[in-house]
């Protein structure tokens, strides 16, 4: 008599199309890592230098709000001397305000000076391992 081969069941068929799967599951998994590796390297130099832009705009902000009170009284210095002015109480109110605006600019520039200034940009530059650290710390915190 002739035996006909079996018969794949609907167990077997499942079985090896869940192999399959999982064969190509764990390729594409390796291929991701493999590909994670390869950037690894790029994409922690962008954000050094991303972290390293950031802090030092926000360091030349601060310095120029620093420096508004003197470019303020530089300006009113020159318009007091193109009116000549010759008398106290006139003299008084030119430059009431003038120093009125100074020390609220210089306040403003305080502020901005303590609230911005920051010196990421000079760690990145000396020590990036170092900076690259303390981020992940704070990342994982």
């Amino acid at each position: 008599m002739n035996e006909l081969p079996p018969t794949p069941t609907i167990q077997n068929t499942l079985e090896q199309a869940l192999i399959k799967s999982l064969d190509g599951i764990q390729k594409t998994g390796t291929e991701l890592v493999d590909a994670l590796y390869q950037q690894a390297p790029e994409v922690v130099e962008q954000l050094l230098i991303w972290h390293a832009v950031e802090s030092l705009i926000q360091c030349i902000a601060a310095v120029a709000a620093l420096s508004i009170p003197f470019a303020v009284y530089k300006v009113a210095n020159h318009l007091y001397q193109k009116l000549e002015v010759a008398k106290w109480e006139e003299e008084f109110a030119f430059w009431l305000p003038v120093i009125l605006t100074s020390i609220v600019s210089s306040a403003l520039g305080l502020v901005t000076f303590v609230a911005y200034i920051n010196i990421k940009w000079l760690k990145i530059l000396l020590a990036p391992k170092v900076y690259l650290l303390e981020y992940l710390a704070d990342i994982v915190k």
